[in-house]
């Protein structure tokens, strides 16, 4: 198979608004907050865009293109003031003429086909394939069916689907539970009298207007569900391979440019230059606070949500502090060692911002009315922490996965596998050394002989040539009047030995022995 490009197959998306009455007030603001926060995520992301086009239309007497299909990277201004007016528009909804508001279907059609005609005329010929998402509070197979006229004279070669979601209210949901209702290959489609491939391209959702699910579905957009190519392979020395795909869990926070608040350790971000009283120029890292503001039993923690760089802890041993506070709080931390351990407990922690005015990433100039978006009151966001015991006088403390970080993931259920499939991978794992436990120190990456082959493409070949002399040649820079002391020696004397007492900054020479003949 062919290398894979990693979102590449993404699609244009443009979101098609339904506002029909003052019930859709509130579902309009959510709808926009929910963007705002993907927005922010996809546009202060670095590395390549997950989201490639995006347009908003309002559905009213007319559609109205709020947002014309763009790109999203470097225009999260245009975008934040598209979503605002779509907000300021629905609060106008009580002066609306009965006019201005359509209840005949037809409306969904023409959105359609504004959002087609918006795509072949701006990004057809950048991107390969469309997807409309459709909103709207009436029941979506009565939507389906007055779509349907409206596919059949679509090209599907750059239309992939139209997603039909109903918003139902959150106070009869369960919010919390993150879970969609996708009903699309577990139903008959809504339009059974109508073509599969038509049929096909519709695909309806039920969603909870709670700002989690809105805000579920949306982070949903940053995976990559292309099936052009597989992702790894499996491979067992027996032969047998497994191909998987992969997907991630949580956004890398390097792709922020908040990252150093996520992540503990040694980083030259947060080192500071200073002088000592020698007058050398150092450097010191500031002592960062974590803020203990939960316990959580320790296996009701899921490996899918830690990340970063593991770090060992133990009680300070700093010389600065005095010896009776120092003993006091090693024996604290030797007490809560036990505790944890003995409750089976971790601590959740979260960094403890004191300067929130130091970082910021200014994506929006102006809107100098809203707090949450001015320039001038800049913030910086709180990493969150755990901090694990072990049986020992030490703790592992690992950063863990926040909301704005977490991506939804469809987790199948397992099922029986055929007898074939069992009596093969049973062979094959018959045929893996079992280890008693994983011992880093027996496993070798190579990283050091890399290493050590890429640094020496920066040599010189001369000065690799004169490398190879100095391994079985003395260093006449070393001992600059070593090969004069040997030519008199052997001009003025037959003696075979001589006391030299150069003194060297490696060393210093003592007795060297020569042979008598040459």
């Amino acid at each position: 198979m062919g290398d894979q490009v990693q979102f590449s197959r993404l699609p244009a998306r443009v979101v098609l608004v339904h506002l029909r009455n003052s019930s859709d007030v509130e579902m309009c603001h959510k709808l926009s907050s929910a963007l705002e926060n993907f927005f922010a995520l996809a546009c202060g992301m670095s590395g390549q865009c997950r989201l490639p086009f995006f347009g908003l239309i309002l559905l009213r007497s007319q559609p109205q293109m709020l947002l014309p299909l763009q790109h999203v990277k470097g225009n999260f201004t245009r975008i934040y003031s598209a979503l605002v007016e779509l907000k300021s528009i629905a609060d106008d909804f009580g002066s609306w003429t009965s006019d201005s508001v359509c209840e005949n279907m037809s409306i969904v059609g023409l959105g359609i086909q504004e959002a087609i005609t918006t795509f072949e005329r701006q990004a057809a010929g950048f991107w390969s394939q469309l997807e409309i998402i459709l909103f709207t509070s009436v029941s979506p197979t009565a939507v389906a069916h007055s779509i349907g006229p409206v596919i059949k004279g679509l090209n599907l070669h750059s239309f992939q689907k139209v997603q039909i979601i109903q918003v139902k209210d959150s106070r009869a949901c369960e919010w919390l539970s993150e879970e969609l209702t996708f009903l699309g290959n577990d139903r008959q489609s809504p339009l059974a009298d109508e073509p599969s491939e038509i049929g096909e391209m519709i695909e309806i959702l039920h969603i909870d207007s709670h700002p989690l699910s809105l805000q579920s579905f949306f982070m949903g957009w940053m995976h990559d569900f292309a099936a052009d190519s597989e992702h790894l392979h499996i491979v067992f020395g027996s032969g047998l391979r497994i191909r998987v795909d992969v997907q991630e869990r949580i956004l890398n926070t390097q792709n922020f440019p908040f990252h150093q608040n996520f992540v503990l350790g040694c980083n030259p971000q947060s080192l500071k230059p200073i002088m000592t009283s020698g007058g050398m120029k150092t450097s010191s890292a500031e002592i960062q606070r974590l803020e203990v503001i939960g316990r959580v039993a320790t296996d009701a923690i899921c490996d899918s949500l830690l990340f970063g760089n593991p770090l060992i802890v133990r009680s300070t041993t700093c010389w600065k502090i005095d010896w009776d506070e120092l003993e006091q709080n090693q024996q604290h931390f030797q007490a809560l060692c036990h505790l944890l351990n003995q409750q089976k407990q971790s601590l959740v922690m979260k960094l403890n911002q004191r300067d929130t005015n130091k970082l910021t990433g200014q994506y929006i100039q102006g809107y100098a009315n809203n707090s949450a978006l001015n320039p001038n009151q800049s913030s910086s966001p709180s990493g969150h922490f755990v901090l694990m015991p072990s049986t020992s006088c030490t703790m592992l403390l690992k950063s863990v996965c926040v909301n704005e970080l977490l991506l939804p993931v469809d987790i199948p259920g397992l099922d029986q596998p055929t007898e074939e499939s069992l009596t093969a991978v049973t062979a094959a794992m018959d045929k893996v050394t079992v280890m008693p436990g994983y011992n880093p120190l027996q496993m070798q990456s190579g990283l050091f002989e890399s290493l050590i082959a890429q640094l020496a493409k920066n040599f010189p070949k001369n000065q690799q040539q004169s490398n190879a002399r100095r391994s079985t040649a003395p260093d006449e820079k070393l001992a600059p009047n070593l090969a004069t002391n040997r030519k008199r020696l052997y001009d003025n004397t037959s003696t075979n030995r001589l006391k030299l007492s150069t003194n060297h900054t490696r060393g210093s020479w003592s007795v060297l022995d020569f042979p008598t003949e040459l």
